[in-house]
C-alpha cells in the first residue's frame, strides 16, 4: 500500500479516535471538537464501509476500521437501552420517585401549566425538578405553586433577573440549599439536601451551557458560536463534577445538559455515577424532541448505590424536551 493511502487510512480514523480520546482532552481543546458527539452515527456508518471494502481487498486495517466501527456502535448503544420491565422494589430499600423537565417556560400559558401538570401529577411523584421556568413577573411563581400545591417544600432560584430558571418541588422537607451560577452564562445549577424521612438525599438541578443552534439564530459564524458555548459547558461540567463529588450523601443529578452521552461535559458529570436512562430506561433514547427526538441531551445521574428500578421518557405537546421520570431506591440510614 502506497503511504498516500496509509495516510488517507489514518485522516479517516483520525475523527473516531479524537472521539475516544475527547473525555480526556483539556475544557478549551475538547471545545474545538463540539460537533463530533454529534456525528457518531455518520462516523459508524463510514467506518463500516470502510470496513467492508478493506475485507473485500484482504487489508491489513481491515480489523482497525472493525473496531472503529465497534467503538462508533457501542456510543450509539449509549442513546438505546434494551432494558424491558420494571423491577420490583426491594423490602430492605426505599423508592424515590423523581421527574425532570424543560418545561420550555410552560409557554408562559396558565393553561398549559394545568394540562401538563395533569400529566406529571397523575405518576405521583415525590420531586420534581424544572429547568427554564419563567420568570415571576411573567408566568407568577405563586400561580405554579399553587397547581403543584401538594408539595410543600420548594426552591427557586433567586436572582429573578435572569432567564433559565430552575425549581425544585418536594414533598419532603429540604434541609439545605445552595444556587450556584456559571460566570458569563444564564445558566446554572441547585444543590438541595431533601430528608426523606430514610435518609438525606442531595439532588443536583441542571441547565448547563445550550449550543445555541436555535431556528431564529442569526449569526454567521456558527462554528466560533458552537466552540464558545461547548467551552463554556465543559468548563460548568467541572465544576458540577466537583461539587458532586464533594457529597457526603447519596446524590442525585437530573437536567438539561444540552449535550449526548460522548461528549466531554456529559463524561465529565456521570463519572462515579449510574446513568438511569442505561439502567432502566427502554429504546430510544432521544430527549430533545425539537430534532425529531434524535439526541439525549437531558440526563438523570444517581449514586452507585442506588438501584434504578424505573425510568421513561415522556413525549409531550408542552416543550421542546421530553419528560424525563425515574424510580429510585436507595437503603436506609443505619440507626445510630
Amino acid at each position: 500500500m502506497s503511504i498516500f493511502k496509509r495516510i488517507c487510512l489514518v485522516l479517516l480514523l483520525l475523527p473516531t479516535l479524537l472521539l475516544a480520546l475527547l473525555p480526556y482532552i483539556p475544557v478549551q481543546i475538547a471545545a474545538f471538537f463540539t460537533f463530533l458527539p454529534l456525528a457518531v452515527m455518520p462516523l459508524a456508518l463510514l467506518n463500516a464501509c470502510m470496513a467492508a471494502v478493506l475485507f473485500a481487498r484482504h487489508s491489513r486495517w481491515r480489523w482497525t476500521f472493525v473496531a472503529a466501527f465497534l467503538y462508533g456502535g457501542w456510543q450509539l448503544s449509549e442513546t438505546f437501552s434494551f432494558s424491558t420491565s420494571v423491577r420490583p422494589v426491594k423490602p430492605d430499600t426505599f423508592p424515590v420517585r423523581i421527574i425532570s423537565w424543560n418545561v420550555q417556560d410552560f409557554h408562559l400559558n396558565a393553561d398549559t401549566l394545568r394540562h401538563s401538570a395533569k400529566v406529571l401529577l397523575s405518576q405521583q411523584p415525590d420531586i420534581l425538578c424544572f429547568q427554564e421556568r419563567p420568570h415571576a413577573n411573567l408566568l407568577a411563581w405563586d400561580t405554579i405553586r399553587t397547581v403543584f400545591s401538594a408539595y410543600p417544600y420548594t426552591m427557586i432560584n433567586s436572582r429573578e433577573d435572569e432567564v433559565l430558571n430552575l425549581a425544585v418541588f418536594s414533598r419532603w422537607p429540604i434541609l439545605d440549599r445552595k444556587e450556584f451560577y456559571f460566570p458569563n452564562s444564564y445558566n446554572k445549577f441547585m444543590q438541595v439536601d431533601i430528608h426523606t424521612g430514610n435518609r438525606i438525599i442531595r439532588l443536583f438541578n441542571v441547565h448547563l451551557q445550550t449550543t445555541g443552534m436555535t431556528p431564529e439564530l442569526k449569526e454567521t459564524n456558527i462554528w466560533q458560536r458552537m466552540v464558545r458555548n461547548a467551552g463554556m459547558r465543559n468548563m460548568q461540567a467541572d465544576t458540577l463534577h466537583k461539587a458532586i463529588a464533594s457529597s457526603p450523601y447519596p446524590v442525585i443529578v437530573c437536567g438539561d445538559f444540552n449535550d449526548v452521552p460522548s461528549s466531554y461535559a456529559y463524561a465529565q458529570v456521570s463519572r462515579g455515577l449510574k446513568d438511569c436512562f442505561k439502567e432502566a430506561g427502554h429504546g430510544w433514547g432521544g430527549s430533545y424532541q425539537a430534532l425529531g427526538s434524535l439526541f439525549r441531551i437531558d440526563h438523570m445521574l444517581c449514586s452507585e448505590e442506588a438501584e434504578v428500578i424505573r425510568y421513561t421518557l415522556t413525549d409531550n405537546p408542552w416543550s421542546d424536551h421530553k419528560i424525563q421520570s425515574g424510580t429510585l431506591c436507595f437503603s436506609p440510614d443505619e440507626p445510630e
